[in-house]
């Protein structure tokens, strides 16, 4: 246990993947906040009253979220995270060195997969509270209302499911290859590319049902349930599979 939390730690503090987590938390906090406000300016401009632009700043939110741009530049963020925790060991020439720790290839795969998932979490969590604490500094009261609305927590639900979805097939894609920008391009086609051509699949369905989520009303736990399948299950089976590539990979 205690081989597998150094290890964990180790992976955590790596200067090129705390890089990127620090530059992607602005990034989508600028991209998230400029649509919201956006959304927030054209209630105003519509002559809504404040109690009236209250009501509809959580279909706001929520409506913003199902907007693509922010999870294009997330999934690009997911697929850097995974290439730099599976294959910089391979890329930088000291693999060798690192598994001759007293782990075994399984156990490397559960602390790299636990690392790409716990990185991807905090860059997507919190620049959507961030954005959302930033937007509603004028509107705090209205903040519970909104935090504890059946429809906000499906749809953070709904985000947990791209997370886990993204990261299952970014993983599985950077064992797959040998070369870091192939994982790359083949991890974007099959996350990002679907969407630009119309195909309703994950991961971005689960963001076109967050739309759904601002048009509904309380019965939102319907369309978490229809896509725990594929946000939930889907992944497993590919994570199963990272498994079972892992155990096969060389070294080197």
């Amino acid at each position: 246990m205690g081989n597998l939390r150094e290890a964990f730690t180790w992976e955590l503090s790596e200067h090129m993947r705390l890089f990127v987590l620090t530059i992607s938390i602005p990034t989508l906090v600028l991209i998230f906040a400029s649509q919201l406000f956006e959304a927030r300016s054209w209630f105003r401009a519509s002559g809504f009253g404040q109690e009236t632009i209250r009501i509809l700043t959580g279909s706001a939110i929520i409506s913003t979220l199902g907007s693509s741009e922010m999870w294009v530049i997330l999934v690009s963020i997911i697929s850097v995270l995974s290439i730099l925790v599976f294959r910089q060991e391979r890329d930088m020439g000291y693999a060798l060195s690192l598994y001759t720790l007293p782990l075994s290839k399984r156990e490397f795969f559960f602390v790299k997969t636990a690392t790409v998932y716990l990185l991807s979490l905090l860059v997507t969590y919190i620049s959507i509270f961030l954005v959302i604490l930033i937007t509603q500094a004028d509107n705090w009261t209205a903040l519970p209302i909104i935090l504890g609305s059946g429809n906000f927590a499906s749809a953070m639900i709904l985000v947990l499911y791209f997370v886990l979805y993204s990261v299952a097939v970014s993983i599985v894609v950077s064992l797959a290859f040998r070369n870091a920008f192939l994982d790359f391009l083949v991890s974007f086609f099959l996350l990002a590319v679907p969407n630009f051509i119309g195909l309703s699949v994950p991961p971005f369905r689960f963001v076109n049902r967050m739309t759904m989520l601002a048009l509904i009303g309380p019965s939102t736990l319907d369309i978490v349930r229809m896509e725990f399948f594929a946000g939930v299950v889907v992944p497993g089976i590919l994570l199963l599979a990272g498994i079972v590539m892992m155990d096969r990979r060389d070294v080197l």
